[in-house]
């Protein structure tokens, strides 16, 4: 998702390859400490930047164009789906329309 959005910001650019990675937290709720500590940088959803405490200590950018994925729901063929299964890909359906 990264080199998608710096593709974007910054095209000519050689990428996400090229920046030295150093990480030590994997869960969404966490990642965004280091960052407000100016330790660099992430590619999160909105909803974990809103639930981060210390807002005002990271910058969030925008973008001109939105950077979106499709989404797929699949399944195994040879396995059935679970009444509760089924249900959340109706409502998806529903939800996202054809989009």
């Amino acid at each position: 998702m990264a080199t998608r959005l710096l593709s974007r910001c910054f095209p000519g650019e050689p990428g996400i390859r090229n920046i030295p990675v150093r990480g030590f937290v994997n869960q969404v709720g966490l990642i965004l400490e280091p960052v407000a500590r100016g330790m660099g940088f992430t590619v999160l959803p909105q909803y974990a930047r809103q639930a981060f405490a210390q807002h005002s200590e990271i910058k969030v950018m925008t973008l001109e164009r939105d950077v979106v994925d499709s989404l797929w729901m699949i399944s195994r063929a040879e396995w059935p789906l679970s009444a509760r299964a089924r249900y959340a890909m109706e409502y998806l359906k529903q939800q996202l329309g054809d989009r």
